[in-house]
């Protein structure tokens, strides 16, 4: 009389770790691209950041006096906070419009941030537009 054995099933067959290995690997392919596509993002978000931070310093330079209010066109704008190397590759170019205000006696200053690094191209650039009282019609009134 022959005993018969029962084999009791208690692992995975080879095609069902195949199957959960090919689901592993889509779906560690489709986070991994998550992420690339997040940290893209995050370092957009941080150079528009920049290129509204150097914007709104130009503003505070033309409204303290310290830059000249005249137009500027593609001027590269170089942060004297950089280390030397970082000067010479400036990576913004500003462009700088003074005109008449909608009121009289004001003036419009419009500051536009610009990439300058190849890499940036596809960045919008950054414009700042404010009104301020004319400085010319102060000091000749100051001088009356």
């Amino acid at each position: 009389m022959r005993k018969q054995h029962s084999l009791s099933c208690a692992g995975f067959t080879l095609l069902e770790v195949i199957l959960a290995l090919a689901i592993l690997g889509v779906a560690m392919a489709t986070l991994g691209h998550a992420v690339r596509l997040s940290h893209q993002q995050a370092e957009r978000a941080a150079l528009e950041s920049d290129a509204a931070l150097v914007a709104e310093s130009v503003l505070a330079e033309l409204l303290s006096g310290v830059r000249s209010l005249v137009d500027v066109q593609r001027e590269p704008y170089i942060d004297v906070t950089s280390s030397s190397q970082e000067r010479e590759e400036a990576s913004w170019q500003i462009t700088i419009t003074i005109a008449n205000g909608p009121v009289d006696g004001t003036i419009a200053m419009k500051v536009l941030v610009e990439p300058t690094e190849e890499l940036l191209i596809g960045l919008a650039p950054v414009e700042i537009v404010r009104w301020a009282a004319d400085p010319d019609l102060a000091t000749e009134e100051g001088g009356l």
